[in-house]
């Protein structure tokens, strides 16, 4: 597993697999299943740490793409973004299409399909800010279903995901509402300040994730050399709400 993680910790896993289809989904969770294994969902690896004995699991990385657009008028957007899709690059993408939404989300590591599982947030904006709605597969019921934003039962950096039904759904696919045009003012105080303090009043949803990504540039030099040392520390960048997507 070290191979699969950003600590390059972990011992063997028993049986590990990739799912970029949802029948490959199902199937594998069927097998599983059928061996009396649990099953373990993997995106990037940049939230976990897997200790150096085998894993007793079917470990199943979850690699479902897509990226689509819907206009739904009055300039509103609909994004369907596949699962296993990196986070940074929806945003990106998105902010390049020139709709905004997503941008203060900018350089937290991971997949899409996680990125709820925490209601995964930074610099004042969070997963849940335009969620619509997920499709997931129900692994206790063994059925798909979509769970919209409140079935989701987002919170601070938390979800039923997490909670009450920790390690029952694959999330493969997560749409957006987002809009065109002019992003919403800016309202985490650290960002507010680095956009005064570049002359930035009314920035674009690019401006936006510019700062975000000088801002979270900072965070990363502390936070890899915390890592290397092998300790975790809470940092001085003044990152202390963002959260990674990525198990």
């Amino acid at each position: 597993m070290a191979n699969y993680t950003t600590m390059h910790m972990g011992g063997a896993a028993a049986h590990f697999g990739a799912a970029q289809e949802r029948e490959q989904v199902e199937q594998a969770v069927a097998w599983a299943k059928s061996q009396n294994l649990p099953v373990n969902v993997l995106g990037e690896g940049s939230n976990m740490i897997v200790g150096d004995g085998s894993v007793q699991a079917l470990i199943l990385k979850l690699e479902i793409a897509g990226f689509m657009t819907q206009p739904l008028g009055d300039g509103l957007v609909r994004v369907t973004v596949g699962g296993g899709e990196h986070w940074d690059d929806v945003v990106k993408r998105t902010v390049d299409l020139g709709l905004t939404g997503l941008e203060t989300l900018s350089m937290i590591p991971g997949t899409t399909g996680a990125a709820p599982v925490q209601n995964a947030g930074a610099y004042g904006g969070e997963i849940a800010d335009h969620l619509v709605d997920v499709e997931a597969y129900d692994m206790r019921d063994r059925a798909w279903v979509t769970l919209t934003a409140k079935d989701c039962d987002l919170g601070y950096r938390s979800s039923r995901f997490r909670e009450a039904d920790a390690g029952r759904f694959i999330i493969t696919s997560v749409r957006f509402d987002l809009r065109e045009g002019a992003p919403d003012p800016a309202r985490y105080e650290r960002l507010v300040k680095r956009l005064t303090a570049d002359g930035i009043t009314q920035p674009t949803g690019q401006q936006l994730r510019d700062t975000v990504m000088a801002l979270r540039a900072r965070c990363y030099q502390i936070q890899v050399s915390y890592q290397v040392r092998g300790r975790f520390q809470e940092s001085d960048c003044g990152c202390g709400d963002v959260t990674a997507v990525g198990a």
